[in-house]
């Protein structure tokens, strides 16, 4: 069993920002201002999850670990333009943890945060089935929502 998992994450659920006015800026030290348009790609976060422990806290295999892990941070990079981080990309990471939980390859391990009061071990927790589970009501809530995107970091 792993429990030595990545960073913390972070997912930012974005939509396109339509100003109700025009917006301008300068950019490096030019003189005039320039102007926002209503196609050019603003974005506004309206939701965000970080994830209080790793994702991957359970999941031994190495191989496993890294396709998941690419399955988010790669394919949600915040780099990547809206149009490429779209909520049905995120069919990809379902298959694979999907796959994952179903063959046992997601372990239950002890849980990061600290025992309640009255409980002297650590809760177990199965991240990866956890984490799915958030995903998977973030993807039905917003797949058809235009001009949404996603960011994992």
């Amino acid at each position: 069993m792993a429990t030595d998992s990545p960073p913390k994450m972070r997912v930012s659920l974005w939509r396109d920002f339509r100003p109700e006015r025009t917006l301008a800026y300068k950019a490096g030290g030019a003189s005039d201002a320039k102007f926002f348009q209503r196609d050019d790609q603003l974005q506004e976060e309206v939701f965000a999850l970080h994830v209080g422990e790793g994702v991957l806290n359970g999941v031994a295999d190495d191989d496993l670990r890294a396709t998941i892990t690419a399955c988010l941070t790669e394919d949600f990079a915040p780099a990547l333009p809206p149009s490429e981080r779209t909520c049905r990309k995120l069919e990809r990471f379902f298959e694979v943890a999907q796959k994952a939980i179903e063959s046992g390859k997601a372990e239950w391990s002890d849980s990061e945060d600290p025992a309640f009061d009255d409980e002297p071990d650590p809760y177990r927790v199965n991240m990866l089935l956890a984490f799915y589970n958030q995903m998977l009501w973030l993807h039905e809530m917003f797949k058809d929502e235009p001009g949404v995107s996603i960011s994992v970091r």
